[in-house]
């Protein structure tokens, strides 16, 4: 299991409703939860924590022109852990929450 670190993913949709989601789904151990980082081909995001199987949102899902949107086009999601601490990136830009 990772503790401290950067992780990455490069995701291209090459068939598919937009509204379909990939991302990465990551736990963090000082919290002990999972929390995933969801995003689609109509350029939007979410994030979420998952904790005793229930999903709960901690980030609607927003559109982000960072977000390489349609079929056949790549994006890279990235992922830092630092202790309880996680930023997460497509393109190299930060996905702030609203």
């Amino acid at each position: 299991m990772q503790t401290d670190g950067t992780e990455s993913v490069t995701v291209s949709r090459t068939a598919g409703p937009g509204a379909y989601g990939s991302g990465m789904v990551f736990s963090m151990v000082d919290t002990g939860s999972l929390y995933q980082f969801v995003v689609d081909s109509n350029s939007k995001w979410a994030f979420f924590k998952v904790v005793s199987g229930v999903s709960i949102c901690l980030q609607d899902i927003i559109v982000n022109v960072a977000i390489n949107g349609g079929l056949n086009t790549a994006s890279t999601f990235t992922v830092t852990m630092t202790g309880s601490t996680s930023g997460c990136y497509v393109n190299d830009e930060k996905m702030t929450r609203k």
